[in-house]
C-alpha cells in the first residue's frame, strides 16, 4: 500500500499571523531564561523593585561579633549610612513586518505555509535576541566603563574601578585595578593569581576599629574577557601546567570565562563567584516592569488598512553600581 500522505494545513491569512505569532512567542519565552544565566549571573545582582521613579539602595554596616560581656549587653545598631539611588527608564523599541509576505506564504499552499517565513521568523528571533540582551548589554556597558564616571560611581563616591576604595561614605586606600604584566599564557597566569589575592584582601573596619574580610573566601572566580584571550583563560581552566616547569595554580579558582567584544581586547576581568547568586554583584540590576513581547492586534488599523504587523518590546528598570570588592580590572597597555 502506498505511504500514507500528511495533509497540508489550510491557514486564512489572519490564521497564518496568529501561527506565527504563537511561534515566535514561545521562542521569547525560552529567550527570557538567558537574563539568569551567564554574564548576568557573574557580575550583576538583580531585584524586582516596586513601582516609582527610583529606587534607594541602602550599603548597611556589617555585624560585629561576641565580645566578654561586661555588665548589660551591648547593641550594636546596623546604620544604613551609606546609599545610592538607581533611576527606572523605559525602554522600548518595535519592528514592521509586511502583511503580504504573510499572503504570499499562504497562496503558495505549501504543507507547511510557515516554512515561507524563514526570512521573517529569523528577523523576529533577531529583535528579540536584543531586546533579551539589552539588560546585559547595560551591564556590560557599566563594567567597561568602570574606571570612569561615565554611568555614575560606587556608593563610596569612587569609581567601579578605583585605586582609592574604602566600605564607607569616604575615600580610603584600597585599589581593585591591576596593571597586567602581558597577554602571554604565563603572565596572565601571575596577573590572575593576584587579582585573587588582591580580592581575598579587602576589608571594612567595623565600629571597634577591627578590619574584616569583605570577601572572607575567595575559592571561585568567573573571567570576563575580549575573545582573543578566551583560548589563554581555557587552558588555565582546564590544564595542570602552563608550561614544562610550571604548576597552573589557577586552575581549582576558574568557575567559568565570559567572553564579550570589549573595545580594549587586552584587558579583563577577575569577578569573585565564591558565595550565592543572592549576595552582591559589581552591578545592580532593577527591573520595575518585566521585559515584554507584543504582537500585532489583527484588529488594528495599521493591519487591517496599512498592511502592518507591529511587533514590539518594552521593560523598565535600571542599572547601577554595587559591591565593587568583587571585581578586579586587568590593565594591559
Amino acid at each position: 500500500m502506498p505511504g500514507k500522505q500528511t495533509a497540508a494545513v489550510a491557514y486564512t491569512v489572519d490564521g497564518l499571523v496568529i501561527a506565527f505569532n504563537k511561534v515566535v512567542v514561545a521562542g521569547f519565552n525560552k529567550k527570557l531564561k538567558k537574563l539568569s544565566s551567564g554574564l548576568m549571573k557573574s557580575i550583576v545582582k538583580k531585584y524586582n523593585v516596586t513601582p516609582s521613579e527610583v529606587a534607594n539602595y541602602p550599603f548597611s554596616k556589617f555585624a560585629e561579633g561576641l565580645e566578654e560581656k561586661l555588665g548589660a549587653r551591648k547593641y550594636q545598631t546596623l546604620s544604613e549610612a551609606y546609599n545610592m539611588t538607581i533611576m527606572n527608564i523605559e525602554y522600548d523599541k518595535g519592528i514592521v513586518l509586511e502583511r503580504t509576505k504573510f499572503e504570499r506564504a499562504q497562496a503558495a499552499a505549501s504543507l507547511n505555509p510557515l516554512a515561507g517565513l524563514n526570512i521573517q521568523l529569523d528577523q523576529i528571533n533577531s529583535f528579540q535576541v536584543r531586546a533579551v540582551d539589552h539588560p546585559i548589554e547595560k551591564a556590560m556597558a557599566f563594567l567597561e566603563a568602570g574606571d570612569t564616571n561615565t554611568y555614575g560611581v560606587c556608593f563610596d563616591g569612587q569609581n567601579l574601578f578605583d585605586t582609592t576604595h574604602s566600605y564607607g561614605n569616604v575615600a580610603g586606600s584600597q585599589s581593585n585595578i591591576l596593571t597586567g604584566g602581558g597577554t602571554t599564557l604565563t603572565l596572565i597566569h601571575e596577573d590572575v593569581l593576584t587579582a585573587i589575592g588582591l580580592l581575598q584582601g579587602f576589608t571594612w573596619t567595623s565600629d571597634d576599629n577591627h578590619s574584616r574580610l569583605l570577601n572572607p573566601q575567595v575559592t571561585k572566580i568567573d573571567i570576563i574577557c575580549a575573545p582573543l584571550l578566551y583560548p589563554k583563560f581555557l587552558k588555565l581552566k582546564q590544564e595542570n601546567n602552563i608550561s614544562v616547569s610550571e604548576g597552573n595554580m589557577v586552575k581549582g579558582f576558574i568557575n567559568d570565562i565570559l567572553v564579550y567584544p570589549f573595545s580594549d581586547g587586552d584587558d579583563y576581568y577577575v569577578i569573585d563567584v565564591s558565595d550565592s547568586e543572592d549576595d552582591l554583584r559589581p552591578v545592580l540590576f532593577q527591573e520595575e516592569k518585566k521585559l515584554e513581547f507584543n504582537t500585532p492586534n489583527l484588529k488594528s488599523e495599521s493591519y487591517i488598512e496599512e498592511g502592518l504587523l507591529k511587533y514590539g518590546a518594552n521593560y523598565r528598570g535600571g542599572v547601577g553600581y554595587g559591591a565593587w570588592w568583587r571585581a578586579i580590572q586587568v590593565t594591559n597597555t
